[in-house]
C-alpha cells in the first residue's frame, strides 16, 4: 500500500505535469510550424509575384527599346537618297562631269578637272560614309532619349492613373528635326573639312597613276587619320590624335550658341520627371532634350561607338571595292565610277 500511494503522489506531483507541459509544448511547436510554413508562403508567393512583374516590366522596356531602334534604323534608311542627293549636290560632281564630256577640251583643261574630280570623288565617298554612319547613331541616340521620357509617361500613367506627358509632340517633333542640320549645314561642314584632308593626301597623285587595292587602303587610311585628328600646326606637318566624337560633334547637332539663350541646368531638368516642380516653357524643354544629347555626344562611350562603327562602315566599303581589282593595279581614273557608286547602307552602318 505505501508503494501503492508513493506511485500516485509520485505521478500526480510529478508525471502528470511534465507530461501535460510536454503534450503542449509539442503543440505549440507544430502551431508555430505552421505558422512558420503559412508565412514563408506567403512572403515567398509575394517576392515571385513582384519578381514576376519587374520581370515582366523588364521584359517590356527591352522589347520597347528593341522597337525604338528598328525605328531609327527605318528613319536612316529612308534618308539615304536625301542624302546622297545632297552629296551630289555640294560636292558639285555632276558640273564637273557635264564639264569633262564636252568635246571641245583641250589636254590641260581635261587634266585639270580630271583632277579635280578626283578629290570630288573621294571627297563625295569618303564623307558619304562619314555622314551615314553620324546620321544613323544620331538618329539613335535622339530616338532612345524620346522614348525614355515617353516609356516614363507611361508608366506613370499605368502606375498611378490619369496621363502624363513630359514632352509634347509638338517639342518631340522639332527635337527629331534637329537631324536635318547633318544633312544641311552640317553635312557642309564635313564636306568642306574631309575635302581639305583629301587634297592633301592625292596630292601627289595622278589620275594615270597606277593604283593596287593596298594602295587604295594606305589611301583611305591616310585621309581616315587626318579626318579623325586634329593637326598641332597650321602646315599640318604634324598629326594628332583627337576624340571622334569632338571632332565630328560640330557637324552632328546644332551648335550651342545657336539655339534658345535658356539657362536649363540638373535641377530644372528634374521638372521633366517631377510634375510637382514649375513646368518648363516648350521653348525649354527643347533646349533640355538638346543639352541631354550634347552630353552624351560629349561623352567617351560615344566615341567609342562612332569609332567603331566609322571602322565597320569602311570595312564594309573596302570589301566591296575589292571584287573591282584584278591582279593588276589599275589607273586612279578607272577606280572613280567605282568609288562613285559604291555606298554603304544603313544595314553596315
Amino acid at each position: 500500500r505505501r508503494v501503492r500511494g508513493m506511485e500516485i503522489i509520485l505521478n500526480t506531483l510529478v508525471v502528470s505535469p511534465v507530461k501535460s507541459l510536454w503534450l503542449f509544448a509539442t503543440k505549440r511547436k507544430w502551431l508555430t510550424g505552421i505558422a512558420v510554413g503559412l508565412a514563408s508562403i506567403y512572403f515567398i508567393n509575394r517576392w515571385s509575384s513582384k519578381r514576376k512583374i519587374n520581370l515582366q516590366r523588364e521584359l517590356s522596356l527591352q522589347s520597347y527599346f528593341r522597337q525604338a531602334q528598328e525605328t531609327s534604323d527605318q528613319t536612316a534608311k529612308s534618308l539615304m537618297p536625301l542624302l546622297m542627293k545632297q552629296l551630289k549636290s555640294f560636292t558639285k560632281i555632276n558640273d564637273t562631269l557635264s564639264i569633262l564630256q564636252q568635246q571641245n577640251l583641250d589636254q590641260t583643261t581635261k587634266l585639270m578637272f580630271w583632277n579635280k574630280l578626283k578629290i570630288q570623288a573621294f571627297t563625295q565617298t569618303i564623307s558619304g560614309v562619314y555622314a551615314l554612319c553620324l546620321l544613323t547613331i544620331l538618329l539613335r541616340v535622339q530616338v532612345n532619349i524620346v522614348s525614355r521620357y515617353l516609356f516614363m509617361d507611361v508608366s506613370k500613367s499605368t502606375d498611378h492613373g490619369g496621363t502624363s506627358d513630359s514632352i509634347s509632340e509638338l517639342t518631340r517633333e522639332k527635337y527629331l528635326r534637329c537631324a536635318d542640320h547633318i544633312l544641311d549645314k552640317g553635312l557642309k561642314g564635313l564636306i568642306s573639312y574631309v575635302e581639305k584632308q583629301v587634297e592633301a593626301v592625292l596630292l601627289s597623285w595622278s589620275v594615270q597613276k597606277p593604283c593596287s587595292f593596298q594602295d587604295l587602303e594606305g589611301i583611305i587610311k591616310e585621309i581616315r587619320m587626318r579626318v579623325e585628328s586634329t593637326t598641332s600646326n597650321d602646315d599640318d606637318a604634324v598629326i594628332k590624335k583627337s576624340d571622334s566624337s569632338t571632332v565630328f560633334q560640330q557637324f552632328l547637332i546644332v551648335p550651342e550658341d545657336l539655339s534658345n539663350n535658356i539657362d536649363v541646368d540638373g535641377v530644372v531638368s528634374q521638372s521633366l520627371i517631377d510634375h510637382s516642380a514649375d513646368p518648363l516653357s516648350e521653348d525649354q524643354k527643347l533646349k533640355l532634350l538638346l543639352n541631354e544629347t550634347r552630353d552624351i555626344l560629349e561623352s567617351s562611350r560615344f566615341s567609342d561607338v562612332v569609332q567603331n562603327c566609322i571602322s565597320q562602315a569602311f570595312a564594309v566599303f573596302l570589301t566591296t571595292l575589292r571584287s573591282s581589282f584584278t591582279s593588276e593595279p589599275l589607273a586612279l581614273a578607272k577606280l572613280i565610277p567605282c568609288l562613285l557608286y559604291t555606298s554603304p547602307s544603313p544595314r553596315d552602318s
